[in-house]
């Protein structure tokens, strides 16, 4: 009896403890088995660099002759970058900026070539400097703004006066100017009158052909010169031809009445203000004018801050075109100077291609301003020029020079 009681509790111990015991088995099963540690496998080694491409000034200056103006840009771009590094490069680098502006505004992107343009126009490189601003003066002319296509011209010029040597860049601003001011003097009228327009003014180009050491001479060449004029402008007389009366002049960021009076001292040229105000004659003139006459630098100096300087006899009166009265005195005022400014560029030119150019516009002023003698007399004086037929659109007339 006792023996069979034992043995039942025993069994019933048993069956009560057999869940527990299938848990712990269950859960020793699931337990996640030991992972062996994976090695890294190493990256594959990297591709070698491809070896850099050749790049020089002569491949840059290739693919701007061929009109590539993006793969000119690019590698202006790389050279660019290579000398920027070196401060003794200033002036190389500038001229590279100078390049990719102009490969810019070939491309049709006019508003980062003015931008690029302007920073470079304010260069060291005299050179630089006058073919940015020359620039400048082409894409202001092409949007119209006449006036200020002009006063770049004549910054232009200010900045190639530094030079030892002339160059052909200076006669081409001084046409731009003169073909500015006509079109701005013609625009008063209700006739339109097209003076025919010569192609090789856009063309312009210092750098052209030139080999290394050449450029490296030309885009030194001046630098520095307006840091002698820090404590004001200096005016003293230079040698010139037998018998006329030359001058030398430094300026650095001096007022431009300042200037004009020391001119007036040296050579004896008299000053006077007509319609001009404080303000104006205060505008900041940076210059270094080898040699020139005294109305040349006052010509230069005032056309490159907005100013007209007409002359007559040893006086020189100062206007601002912006500032006249009245309309009236404002379109008599450009007529005369348009009409001055070409008669100077014959004067100084007489063997360019463009003096047809010249006597056709002073024909064509004189006519829309009502001087029919004087008209007839240039036209009559464009025989010889080979310069073929010009229509007035709103007269019915057509000139023809044989």
């Amino acid at each position: 009896m006792l023996l069979g009681a034992g043995l039942l509790l025993g069994l019933l111990y048993w069956f009560e403890g057999l869940p527990a015991r299938e848990e712990a088995v269950s859960t020793v099963a699931k337990a996640p088995a030991a992972q062996t540690p994976q090695r890294e496998v190493p990256p594959p080694p990297a591709a070698p660099a491809p070896p850099p491409e050749s790049l020089s000034w002569q491949l840059a200056e290739r693919a701007y002759r061929s009109k590539d103006y993006e793969l000119a840009r690019e590698r202006y771009g790389l050279l660019l970058a290579r000398s920027a590094a070196t401060p003794a490069n200033a002036a190389v680098s500038d001229f590279f900026r100078f390049r990719i502006g102009r490969c810019l505004a070939r491309s049709g992107k006019l508003e980062e070539a003015r931008a690029l343009l302007g920073s470079v126009s304010h260069s060291d490189s005299p050179i630089v400097q006058a073919a940015a601003d020359y620039d400048l003066a082409v894409l202001d002319y092409l949007a119209g703004n006449h006036l200020a296509a002009r006063a770049k011209a004549y910054s232009a010029v200010a900045a190639l006066a530094a030079m030892e040597a002339g160059f052909p860049l200076e006669t081409d601003c001084d046409y731009l100017a003169a073909r500015a001011l006509t079109d701005k003097a013609l625009a008063f009228h209700e006739t339109s009158l097209s003076v025919p327009l010569s192609h090789r003014w856009q063309e312009a180009d210092v750098f052209g052909g030139l080999e290394q050491e050449a450029l490296r001479r030309l885009l030194n060449e001046g630098r520095g010169g307006a840091e002698q004029a820090v404590l004001g402008p200096q005016v003293s007389k230079a040698r010139g031809p037998a018998g006329a009366s030359r001058y030398s002049v430094v300026c650095c960021q001096g007022p431009l009445e300042e200037l004009l009076q020391r001119l007036s001292l040296e050579a004896g040229m008299e000053i006077r203000w007509e319609s001009v105000a404080p303000a104006a004659r205060r505008r900041t003139v940076t210059m270094v004018f080898k040699v020139g006459s005294a109305q040349r630098i006052c010509e230069v100096a005032c056309g490159g801050v907005g100013l007209l300087a007409r002359f007559t006899g040893e006086q020189a009166i100062i206007h601002d075109p912006h500032a006249c009265p009245s309309l009236s005195e404002q379109r008599e005022l450009l007529y005369a100077e348009a009409v001055s400014t070409w008669r100077r560029f014959l004067l100084r030119s007489p063997g360019d291609p463009r003096l047809g150019e010249g006597h056709f516009a002073v024909a064509a002023l004189h006519e829309c301003f009502a001087d029919t003698s004087s008209a007839l007399r240039e036209y009559h004086g464009r025989r010889g020029f080979g310069f073929g037929c010009a229509t007035m659109p709103g007269r019915g007339r057509t000139w023809w020079s044989c």
